[in-house]
């Protein structure tokens, strides 16, 4: 793992400016800060690197304490070490990390992962819902039990959500993947179907369409224990859409929020829908 981009230091000895990478036959992680002064470490060079090797950005963090080239700077990713060493260890570990990346003035989180042993995908919120449904060969359906229709039950409507669960070896990772259309309906098919949304790594946005993204209040829950998870989308989803009809009716669709992604998600094991 190379913490600085690969340019001939004015320090004594060899640098890395004409170093081969490929010639390494371990994985190669580039770690980088993209307010990174330092004269001889520019995030250009490890920019250019990011199309052969994965490269994680390092963004903000504190005031610089010392000179561009010392530890107490952006080039020691001063006020974000401990970001930074989590997502070095999840691609240690081989988990997914979360790389940055700067695309028309906004900032987004961008996914890199390794080749997992296998994908799940439980549907947490669809148009339609059949609870008689029977198991086939590629699709296993919720667990029903004896009282089961004395429960909660799991609802529908104009929206789609996902929760995706990867299996590497020892490790499970998982990710939401869209939030449905209305406030509560994704956290009630959650607590019904048990997911425990302190698992979830992070919620992916396939874009912005109201119905793939609802203003779900996560902190609306019973649960007492915050986890803080990231909102991963495209910025063309803070896009102002609308709807016109054949006959000229307009509706507005609203995008998201672009305060819900420093929100913290709270999720317990047990809610107050379970506890009834």
């Amino acid at each position: 793992m190379f913490r600085q981009a690969p340019r001939k230091s004015k320090e004594p000895g060899p640098g890395l400016s004409n170093f081969d990478f490929a010639t390494i036959k371990i994985p190669v992680l580039f770690t980088h800060h993209v307010s990174d002064q330092c004269e001889v470490t520019p995030y250009s060079d490890a920019a250019r690197l990011s199309d052969k090797y994965p490269l994680i950005t390092v963004y903000g963090g504190a005031p610089p304490q010392s000179g561009p080239c010392d530890a107490f700077s952006a080039h020691g990713y001063l006020g974000k070490e401990s970001e930074t060493v989590e997502q070095i260890v999840n691609w240690m570990l081989k988990k997914p990390f979360l790389a940055r990346s700067e695309v028309g003035g906004f900032q987004w989180l961008s996914w890199r992962s390794s080749p997992v042993d296998r994908v799940e995908i439980l549907s947490v919120m669809d148009n339609s819902i059949d609870v008689l449904m029977g198991n086939t060969p590629i699709a296993r359906r919720a667990k029903r039990e004896r009282d089961s229709l004395n429960k909660p039950q799991l609802r529908a409507e104009h929206g789609v959500s996902m929760l995706v669960t990867t299996f590497d070896g020892g490790n499970k990772d998982s990710f939401l993947f869209d939030t449905g259309v209305t406030i509560d309906g994704v956290l009630h098919n959650m607590d019904v179907l048990e997911v425990k949304g302190n698992e979830l790594h992070a919620v992916v946005l396939s874009h912005g369409h109201t119905d793939h993204y609802a203003r779900v209040d996560w902190d609306s829950s019973s649960a007492t224990a915050g986890h803080a998870v990231p909102i991963v989308l495209h910025p063309d989803a803070y896009l102002k859409r609308k709807n016109v009809q054949s006959d000229g009716h307009e509706s507005e669709h609203f995008p998201p929020n672009r305060r819900d992604s420093k929100r913290k998600m709270s999720r317990s094991s047990k809610s107050a829908i379970r506890r009834c």
